[in-house]
């Protein structure tokens, strides 16, 4: 899909998306956005600037993030007459920021279940290699998954359920556990050969503007996702992961037909979907069965997916069995702080 400036909303619908945005994502999870949010409601045109923003990104998530850009950490301590003042002061500016980004929040703690989606698929055939495709990667963190080390803790009395990973890593992935079910998260069990990003705009983390952006999207409740974020960044910059520009309805079936033979390509995404309008959306659910058909079935495919930063899904298609289905393995919260394991042990 590539981004396309979307139509003109009218001010009542602008301040129906801020309530939508306040009622499903912020709450007590971000409460600095659920305030300026219900402001905005009261006052639409303080936000008329969304209408630049491309079609498919989330205006919410694209206008706030331009405004945290500018304010700074200020945002979490202006009062809601001198935001709604300042964004009417700096429409110009402000719509500039909605035309030209994108919204590409890369949250390291989703690892949380990405490391035993993984894990579950390389149990199928544990002598068959992995490699790694993710659409819409960003800076490529989640690709790195292997280098951070993890903690699962029960709630609410926070014991250790299980841990994985070097535990000298930098990057500390920490997972309240909504269940008794313990998911698998020996990373040496995942036989990963290959890993490939692809974005309409890959972050570099040498990249300053980038990645500036990259921390004004993390939502400023959450010092800790930004400190992870950095940490992540500096590993990958290290260590850089190979990352792909291009549209992924264009190129995603040569990036895995580069793979070659002899490994399992994992087509793997989160939160990527709501960024493609409907009709680029049924196509990527139409790509991805044709490339596993052009392989034989020799394709898996994960993704976790919803507008709610509660609630979500994790669902596997396994193309290599006769029926390949939609299997939901795990509910999770958004940004990875939570897991609900819903395998059934074997």
């Amino acid at each position: 899909m590539t981004p396309v400036a979307s139509g003109t909303p009218t001010l009542g619908e602008i301040a129906m998306r801020f309530l939508a945005f306040a009622d499903a994502e912020c709450g007590s999870y971000a409460p600095t956005y659920d305030r300026l949010s219900r402001a905005i409601a009261a006052d639409p045109g303080a936000a008329a600037c969304v209408s630049a923003v491309r079609r498919g990104q989330q205006q919410p998530n694209v206008f706030f993030g331009a405004a945290h850009l500018h304010l700074g950490s200020a945002i979490r301590e202006i009062d809601d007459a001198a935001f709604l003042e300042w964004c009417h002061a700096n429409q110009n500016v402000l719509a500039h920021e909605c035309a030209t980004r994108l919204v590409q929040t890369n949250e390291a703690r989703r690892s949380s279940f990405l490391l035993p989606a993984l894990a579950l698929v390389a149990s199928a055939s544990p002598s068959r290699p992995l490699a790694l495709v993710e659409v819409g990667a960003s800076a490529g963190l989640l690709l790195a998954f292997d280098r951070y080390r993890y903690e699962y803790r029960f709630t609410p009395d926070a014991t250790v359920a299980a841990t994985a990973g070097d535990p000298n890593a930098p990057v500390l992935v920490a997972c309240d556990l909504r269940s008794s079910r313990i998911p698998p998260v020996a990373i040496d069990s995942v036989p990963l050969v290959d890993r490939v990003g692809i974005d309409l705009d890959p972050v570099l983390p040498t990249d300053t503007g980038a990645v500036e952006w990259l921390r004004a999207l993390v939502w400023p409740d959450h010092p800790d996702r930004r400190a992870r974020l950095d940490a992540a960044l500096a590993l990958v910059a290290a260590d850089p992961v190979p990352l792909v520009r291009g549209d992924a309805l264009e190129v995603l079936a040569a990036v895995v037909g580069r793979l070659g033979a002899g490994v399992t390509p994992v087509v793997f995404h989160t939160a990527t979907l709501i960024h493609f309008d409907e009709r680029a959306g049924r196509r990527f659910r139409d790509l991805v069965p044709r490339i596993a058909a052009s392989r034989g079935g020799d394709l898996v495919w994960v993704f976790a997916e919803s507008r709610s930063s509660v609630g979500w899904n994790v669902e596997v298609v396994d193309f290599r069995v006769p029926e390949p289905t939609p299997v939901r393995i795990a509910e999770v919260n958004a940004h990875g702080t939570w897991l609900r394991w819903t395998v059934k042990e074997r």
